[in-house]
């Protein structure tokens, strides 16, 4: 059985952070040929991202 845990507030933040300045980064590379927007979906909308230790 798999045990998961939530992710704290500050951890989430910290990958969010991340990863929101790796897509904008990408973004303003593509602007010339294209455009993009980006939405966290699912759990991760909803702040219920969990982990397995």
């Amino acid at each position: 059985m798999h045990d998961f845990r939530y992710v704290t507030r500050k951890e989430r933040a910290l990958v969010k952070n991340d990863l929101i300045a790796i897509i904008k980064r990408t973004q303003n590379l593509l602007r010339d040929d294209f455009t993009f927007r980006f939405d966290f979906v699912g759990s991760a909308r909803r702040n219920m991202v969990t982990y397995a230790p």
